[in-house]
């Protein structure tokens, strides 16, 4: 059954129906599963517990809830709600509908999101959160860069070791695979972003993981919906957590939210901005993808491009909207424009042109 609801009023009334004549389960024990189950769980709505494919997730649990194998559930009088965001799986989505199927459950009580759902889980994220005392935080990075220049640095494939090094002594900005550079490196970033949950659940298992990240960088930045949050908010004085929000505005307040735009360097330039920065280099920002989403729904793959830069993992689940990245680009130049503010493209060769180009060496002499 499709679901198409807007609030999570509307949302709270189906899941509240559905629970209440059979039991409902949750696919998928990600980070948008747990946003959900937090909710049913705050609201008491009765469930059973999480479903998912990956086998070495079976029988452990999670948020008190038990994750099972798809065949080891009754398949009489159940629904199961797919958690998972179709954007994300475009290629995958509809196939695990149908292997939910074929397991047995009817169609009718599969339940997954057409429309809306980005909109509806900012507000579940929001509403389990609760995270104001956590934003406001940001306001005392207003302006604390003013006057100086900052690299923001792509994980491209364009990307040196020696570019690193030039820029030890400037602002800088990086994000999740970069850490796989350190051992190669003295550079270590101004502000770290950990802006992908894929990275999360591969670098940040420990304590002994974060603290490492932590201090080898002077800021750090993630999302509320991030499960660091969960364990981590209050924790570091140089951990700051913002509210993510899906769309392509920029944000003059980032102690209130900041969007978006399909690529963590979306979310890198709008707080580069709100520390006062005047003048931003992009270095190894390729804008070239392994796996490419385009505006039809297209789905491109072309296995002679790297995602990253060589010495660094490949993360083969990940997958780009080209498109909307390109026009969260423009975005960004057209509010730079209008505030004085200059945005270069200092990377070596790629495809984007937004930005007016730079030698990136030209800028050391």
């Amino acid at each position: 059954m499709e679901i198409d609801v807007k609030t999570k009023e509307e949302f709270l009334a189906l899941v509240s129906n559905i629970s209440a004549q059979s039991k409902l389960y949750i696919f998928a024990a990600g980070t948008y599963g747990i946003i959900i189950g937090e909710f049913f769980i705050q609201m008491n709505i009765k469930w059973e517990g999480y479903i998912d494919n990956n086998s070495l997730l079976w029988g452990k649990n999670l948020k008190g809830k038990k994750i099972y194998s798809l065949n080891e559930i009754e398949k009489e009088n159940v629904n199961i709600l797919i958690s998972l965001s179709k954007e994300a799986y475009i290629d995958t989505y509809y196939k695990i509908i149908e292997q939910i199927e074929h397991s047995g459950i009817k169609k009718e009580n599969i339940l997954y999101f057409v429309n809306n759902y980005y909109d509806l889980l900012d507000e579940l994220n929001w509403y389990v959160k609760k995270p104001n005392k956590y934003l406001e935080r940001m306001i005392k990075l207003k302006n604390i860069y003013s006057g100086n220049r900052c690299f923001i640095i792509g994980n491209g494939p364009s990307l040196k070791i020696d570019d690193l090094e030039k820029i030890s002594n400037e602002i800088t900005m990086g994000c999740n695979g970069i850490i796989e550079l350190y051992e190669k490196v003295n550079w270590r970033p101004t502000c770290f972003f950990f802006g992908d949950a894929i990275f999360i659940k591969k670098n940040v298992r420990t304590i002994r993981d974060i603290d490492t990240i932590m201090s080898n960088c002077k800021l750090a930045f993630t999302n509320i919906i991030s499960e660091l949050y969960d364990e981590y908010n209050g924790k570091y004085n140089n951990l700051y957590f913002f509210y993510g929000k899906r769309g392509l505005q920029f944000s003059e307040k980032i102690e209130e939210v900041i969007y978006q735009g399909y690529t963590t360097l979306y979310e890198m330039l709008q707080v580069a901005i709100y520390m006062g920065i005047k003048k931003i280099y992009l270095l190894g920002v390729d804008f070239s993808f392994r796996k490419e989403v385009y505006e039809n729904g297209k789905v491109v793959i072309n296995d002679t491009i790297n995602n990253h830069m060589e010495l660094m993992d490949q993360v083969e689940q990940g997958i780009y909207y080209v498109n909307n990245i390109l026009q969260a680009f423009q975005i960004a130049k057209m509010y730079a424009d209008e505030h004085g503010i200059k945005i270069y493209n200092a990377t070596r060769g790629g495809k984007l042109e937004v930005f007016e180009r730079v030698n990136f060496d030209s800028l050391f002499d």
